[in-house]
């Protein structure tokens, strides 16, 4: 159950963060999330923190769509969720070509039977 409201009308927006860590949203929260960042993807959320909200692989996809197109967002926090090898996969190939995260976090996921521990800062000079 998602906690906060995310308004259909986004042009009230002052502050481009949205924090909904610990709320259980799922992978429906989350393809929700992906789907507003995919279409806002010029004027939208520019920090996202997801950590502790069971999202499995189908929600890591979205947010990889998402980024493909986004260009609003510097940082995803998705720490300890439920995504496993072909989640982080997509979010991978998404990054490759995204010019605009700058920190992805993804502490405590367990893919390739492997426990993953990774921050993607990525530096500009």
């Amino acid at each position: 159950m998602v906690r906060n409201n995310v308004y259909s009308s986004y042009d009230f927006l002052e502050e481009y963060s949205i924090y909904l860590c610990s709320n259980e949203i799922g992978v429906a929260g989350a393809e929700a999330l992906a789907s507003y960042l995919i279409q806002i993807p010029e004027k939208s959320v520019e920090i996202l923190r997801l950590s502790f909200n069971r999202i499995a692989d189908e929600g890591m996809k979205g947010f990889a769509d998402a980024l493909c197109v986004n260009k609003s967002l510097c940082q995803l926090t998705l720490k300890h969720n439920k995504a496993k090898q072909s989640g982080l996969i997509s979010l991978g190939e998404a990054l490759y070509n995204n010019n605009t995260i700058q920190l992805l976090t993804l502490i405590g996921m367990y893919a390739f039977n492997i426990y993953i521990n990774i921050r993607y800062p990525r530096y500009t000079t």
